[in-house]
């Protein structure tokens, strides 16, 4: 399977409010963006990964048959 992603990772709304977050490292495309901003960037997205990843920000719950869990797909991170 080839998955490949171009979008921004942390999108911002008009007023400058995070509206939406992308993060799947493995579909991500290669960044397209200054050669010089690529270090500072690289570092700041490992460092966003390991947050992602991390177990501070974890919620689980393990549904019980015929229940269901709904939310907004920009809004909250799944399935790490």
């Amino acid at each position: 399977m080839h998955l490949l992603t171009h979008a921004l990772v942390i999108s911002l709304d008009r007023e400058g409010e995070i509206c939406g977050v992308r993060f799947h490292e493995r579909s991500t495309a290669p960044f397209d963006m200054d050669p010089d901003m690529m270090p500072a960037y690289y570092r700041a997205y490992r460092r966003f990964a390991q947050l992602m990843c991390g177990e501070d920000f974890k919620f689980t719950h393990h549904l019980k048959s015929g229940e269901a869990f709904l939310f907004d797909n920009q809004r909250a991170l799944h399935g790490q």
